[in-house]
């Protein structure tokens, strides 16, 4: 689950929306 600390760790992404989106497919990933 992704949580508010998930998304201060990003600080690169300003809005929470585009990070969720931007890091979605990564956490997807089976290669991870």
């Amino acid at each position: 689950m992704i949580t508010a600390a998930d998304f201060a760790t990003y600080q690169d992404f300003p809005v929470p929306g585009i990070l969720f989106y931007d890091i979605a497919p990564i956490l997807a990933s089976p290669t991870l």
